[in-house]
């Protein structure tokens, strides 16, 4: 939050977006502002969508591409108590039987917080509680309140390299493109892709050349990273690491 207020971008709060439709020269977005229960309609010349893996802009802007699209389920529980694992790093348990991608841990204000992730339409308490038991047995972990849980949708853009970067002038980053880095985390990807697209937005109005590739040329050491993430990943464990 304190980045977009610095930044100094206006900011249009408790919207879902509709649809959109691209004009040539401007593109024009219908929302749902929930506050005041109305419809508005925002113009812009760019487009760029932050939406996450599940992303309502890249459906609509290529139905077909969506289609070819596997998904996984990520679930975390977020526990008060303690355990034997380093609270300073990212743990990952890459043993097949705790997850059909992996499962993790790791401590974040004072809470244990461990998942693991399956493919969509499979169960995934009998990965997540044979991992429990063994967090138990083998790190000291002990449980007392639960205090959240969490849960997530993921694709196998990361690992195929099927990258959507956009269409005219819609940009896609983060997850919405294709980017999740194998350990664990995609806020470095959103982050580096996000100023990617700004720079190519940027570079296209000033030099009158086509942002989008410029976002592609701007992305490739960004997607060959990822790819190669999930394949020292899959070497690590020994196995696909995305078996969806």
């Amino acid at each position: 939050y304190w980045l977009i207020k610095n930044s100094g971008a206006e900011v249009k709060d408790c919207c879902n977006l509709k649809g959109f439709k691209d004009y040539g020269n401007y593109i024009m977005l219908e929302c749902h502002d929930t506050c005041n229960n109305e419809t508005i309609h925002i113009r812009c010349e760019y487009l760029v969508s932050a939406e996450g893996s599940r992303s309502v802009i890249r459906e609509k802007l290529d139905p077909d591409f969506e289609k070819g699209t596997k998904w996984f389920v990520a679930y975390q529980n977020y526990y008060e108590g303690t355990s034997d694992l380093d609270p300073y790093f990212y743990h990952g348990f890459l043993e097949s039987q705790f997850g059909e991608v992996y499962a993790w841990f790791n401590v974040k204000d004072g809470l244990q917080i461990f998942g693991t992730a399956v493919r969509k339409g499979a169960k995934i308490y009998p990965y997540l509680s044979e991992y429990t038991k063994m967090l138990e047995n083998s790190f000291g972990l002990k449980l007392k309140k639960l205090v959240r849980k969490t849960g997530c949708l993921g694709n196998d853009m990361c690992t195929t390299g099927r990258f959507y970067l956009g269409k005219g002038k819609v940009l896609l980053v983060g997850e919405a493109a294709g980017f999740l880095n194998a350990f664990g985390e995609g806020i470095s990807c959103a982050l580096s892709t996000g100023l990617f697209a700004a720079e190519a937005i940027t570079k296209g109005i000033k030099s009158g050349n086509d942002a989008l590739a410029i976002h592609s040329e701007l992305t490739k050491v960004e997607r060959r990273q990822t790819k190669m993430s999930w394949k020292l990943g899959a070497k690590i464990a020994g196995r696909d690491l995305m078996p969806i």
